[in-house]
């Protein structure tokens, strides 16, 4: 491997551990900010009005651009998360 592969390799996986990264502290921060809002007696209507929205975002996009795949696989996230968080929640309405 020549070594302008090599960089161009290197700097694509830091790209990819800068966005792991970025992703892991969103989805704590999200974690954290629904448990709190859990303890405080916040109905869980309004988390599933949160995935709702989130989604209703993703789709718009994927409408806007069909074929994106960056847009497919946050609408994925998402649900993974909604279940994940809400563990009987339903899919996509």
């Amino acid at each position: 491997m020549d070594s302008e592969t090599a960089a161009a390799l290197r700097s694509h996986k830091e790209q990819i551990t800068d966005a792991h990264a970025q992703y892991s502290a969103l989805e704590a921060i999200v974690v954290g900010l629904m448990l709190a809002l859990q303890k405080h007696g916040t109905p869980p209507e309004v988390f599933e009005e949160a995935f709702d929205y989130a989604a209703d975002v993703h789709i718009a996009n994927a409408n806007r651009h069909p074929g994106a795949t960056q847009t497919t696989k946050s609408l994925q996230i998402v649900e993974d998360l909604r279940k994940a968080i809400i563990p009987h929640s339903g899919a996509i309405k």
